[in-house]
């Protein structure tokens, strides 16, 4: 419960400093592969950031949140009826689970060379709707790698969390 609550908070101090300061907001969609010992494989989904920087978004302080629905074959799996990745008894292929996320960003812009850095740091609900990761509320850390398109940054992205649990993504991130 104690969960829901931090993501709501973080939604509305999200919303609040975007219509105070218009012009620093990104969205982004990209897809991510999780590759964790609690999945057989990997876990697959699109990852999608809402975010608002603190100042010039060339190099400033940010707060993002995220959300990453996936599907996986689990390894240890107690509701389906299936084994080895192949089709679960409901014909959906694997589980399904959503991944919610807030972190404090900073962006970095190398020179003037079009590429940027974004470190973050931050805390990931992994739990939810389903039991492939065991912690309910989890440390995140990573960072992305921009480049500038004009217009729209294109990125690759590391994310650590949990135990041993690693996601690479990649995608494109749009300001408004």
């Amino acid at each position: 419960m104690k969960n829901k609550y931090l993501l709501i908070a973080s939604l509305l101090i999200l919303v609040t400093f975007s219509s105070v300061n218009a012009g620093s907001n990104y969205a982004s969609v990209g897809i991510s592969v999780v590759d964790t010992d609690e999945i057989d494989g990997s876990g697959v989904g699109p990852l999608l950031k809402l975010g608002h920087f603190f100042g010039d978004s060339k190099n400033a302080f940010g707060l993002e949140i995220e959300a990453n629905p996936m599907r996986a074959d689990m390894q240890d799996d107690h509701n389906a009826t299936y084994s080895g990745g192949s089709s679960s008894s409901s014909g959906m292929g694997g589980d399904i689970a959503i991944t919610f996320g807030t972190s404090l960003v900073y962006n970095y812009n190398i020179l003037d060379t079009g590429f940027s850095i974004r470190p973050k740091i931050g805390v990931l609900f992994p739990n939810i709707g389903d039991d492939i990761y065991k912690d309910s509320t989890t440390f995140s850390y990573g960072g992305s790698v921009l480049y500038d398109f004009g217009g729209a940054d294109g990125y690759i992205s590391y994310d650590t969390f949990g135990s041993g649990t690693n996601r690479y993504s990649l995608g494109i991130a749009f300001e408004f």
